[in-house]
């Protein structure tokens, strides 16, 4: 199941560049850097978390 969500995101993801991409034209590579820059500050605000002592907002 998990891998069937997964496969359901990445079409999604898929719909809306192809959807950007016949309205943008070229508009399309600021919506993937776009995107990628979101995707690099989840990454960085948990690699920034990890290395504390082990409390979870207490």
């Amino acid at each position: 199941m998990f891998f069937m969500t997964g496969l359901a995101k990445l079409l999604v993801i898929a719909g809306i560049f192809f959807a950007a991409s016949l309205v943008a034209g070229k508009g399309v590579l600021f919506l993937i850097q776009g995107l990628s820059m979101i995707y690099l500050g989840i990454v960085s605000a948990g690699l920034r978390q990890m290395p504390g002592s082990g409390r979870h907002g207490t």
